[in-house]
């Protein structure tokens, strides 16, 4: 069989051999991560797309499909008959291929380097014990280096597919009830009038108004009277306006010729723009996203300190970090550092509640103040950065923003007129679910995944060093 097997250019396939069931979670999890990364894997715990028939002959995809051959070192399959038969099988195609970086070992237990089997002793293997993240780096850099096929384009969406039929919902589910925080944050203090200019065809309005006002076609609409929105004197459109009793629920008179989803659409806006300039009046910058959208984030000179206290889910104090640093080495040797900023994006809610959404965005800098220009960088650095952080990090980093924001108050003024503020709670709206979920399986596939850099073209993954206080002080909650 040897003389007849395929050259290296002609196999596509990255193979992972390990102790069933032992190493079961870790197989798993390497396997699912290099899928999402475009390589064709196949590990006999997850059945991905190339599953065929031939898969089924295990020795006969090492022999005529494998490109690499991963296996997986442990305590456990440096002594199991059948990886040790699949070790066997791939360094004798790796002898008559002549591929010396065919077999890539990867440690994930205590296995001393000197109780490695024969076959891969002399093998540098990558080590997994210091973190999974900051090994799987390392493989995808071996990879990467020695030009390994990527040819599963919908790779995220074949590991999506195989997660939903496979896992969701599957020994995670439990049948105790669960309070759920919510990113819905609720306005109180709505003002009980709303006034509304007609625009005629020959007027003109300032491009800038002293409060948030929102125009739909030929009427403009604000919490404001005419002297304050125009800043003096007069009217923002030279015509007096009128003012009718605001409600989200009931249909605006008559006379007015608006209809009750205008009017909401009118508070959207005026909320959206209340929340922006309550961001740049306390010095916070926007960040242009796309469809106009912006949202707020914290460059160094906001003031936040290293850390900020809030109050967190169980009632006990807490402090989160809402920006942070990581240091990477490039291939030239220098050393380069790279910011990251917290930001929070407005979305206005009407029903059931009045509440602003908060979407969460981070924002990277190269000195602190000035965002990397380049969107696409942007993207790569957030999927580097941020692709470990679980729900509740991002939930605290944003109980901890709206903390700062609120100073020392359990709420945040949005001033919409003189003398008339809609008032933004600073703790979210919480729900009650029947079921509970249990996560520690997520947790524990995606720990520390934030340290490892997959953009070759800005670093070459060597973390330096980081941020030390970056996490909160507080426990895990519910």
């Amino acid at each position: 069989m040897s003389s007849t097997l395929p050259s290296i250019e002609h196999r596509d396939a990255v193979f992972v051999s390990h102790a069933n069931p032992e190493d079961n979670a870790f197989a798993t999890w390497l396997t699912l991560r290099l899928t999402r990364e475009g390589y064709r894997v196949w590990c006999d715990v997850v059945k991905l797309g190339g599953g065929d028939d031939f898969w089924k002959n295990i020795e006969a995809a090492i022999r005529l499909r494998t490109r690499r051959f991963i296996f997986v070192t442990s305590r456990a399959s440096n002594q199991k008959p059948g990886t040790l038969k699949e070790l066997a099988v791939a360094e004798g195609v790796a002898r008559t291929l002549g591929e010396d970086r065919f077999i890539i070992p990867v440690k994930v237990d205590d296995l001393p380097y000197g109780e490695h089997n024969i076959q891969i002793n002399r093998l540098n293997a990558i080590n997994f014990t210091d973190g999974w993240a900051a090994g799987l780096a390392e493989v995808l850099r071996t990879l990467r280096e020695d030009s390994i096929p990527t040819p599963e384009q919908a790779g995220a969406s074949c590991v999506a597919s195989w997660w939903n039929t496979n896992r969701l919902n599957h020994e995670i589910l439990r049948n105790k009830p669960e309070t759920l925080w919510t990113n819905w944050f609720p306005l109180k203090g709505i003002p009980p009038r709303m006034r509304f200019w007609v625009v005629g065809e020959g007027d003109t309005i300032p491009e800038k108004l002293s409060y948030p006002a929102y125009r739909h076609g030929e009427v403009l609409l604000s919490f404001a009277d005419d002297d304050a929105l125009f800043g003096g004197a007069g009217s923002p459109t030279g015509r007096k306006s009128r003012s009718f009793p605001f409600s989200l629920r009931k249909p605006p008179p008559d006379w007015t010729r608006l209809r009750a989803h205008e009017v909401r659409t009118a508070f959207k806006k005026i909320m959206w723009q209340a929340f922006e300039r309550m961001a740049t009046d306390r010095g916070l910058p926007l960040y242009e996203l796309s469809s106009r959208r912006r949202s707020l984030w914290f460059p160094m000179s906001a003031g936040t300190g290293e850390m900020v206290s809030f109050v967190g889910v169980n009632g006990q104090k807490a402090r989160r970090a809402l920006i942070g640093f990581k240091t990477t080495k490039q291939p030239t040797g220098e050393r380069r550092k790279r910011y990251w900023h917290f930001g929070l994006e407005a979305i206005p809610i009407t029903y059931p509640t009045p509440s602003l959404a908060l979407k969460t965005h981070v924002i990277f800098t190269r000195d602190g103040e000035n965002p990397i220009g380049d969107p696409k960088a942007q993207h790569r650095a957030r999927r580097s950065q941020c692709s470990g952080w679980c729900n509740d990090k991002w939930r605290d980093m944003t109980l901890a923003a709206m903390r700062w924001l609120g100073d020392t108050e359990s709420h945040i003024p949005l001033v919409v007129a003189p003398n008339s503020e809609l008032v933004l709670l600073t703790r979210p709206l919480k729900c009650q679910s029947e079921v509970s979920y249990l996560d520690a399986a997520v947790r524990e596939s995606t720990h520390d995944a934030r340290e490892y850099d997959d953009n070759p073209e800005d670093s070459d993954g060597k973390e330096e060093d980081k941020m030390p206080d970056t996490e909160s002080t507080q426990a895990d909650s519910d």
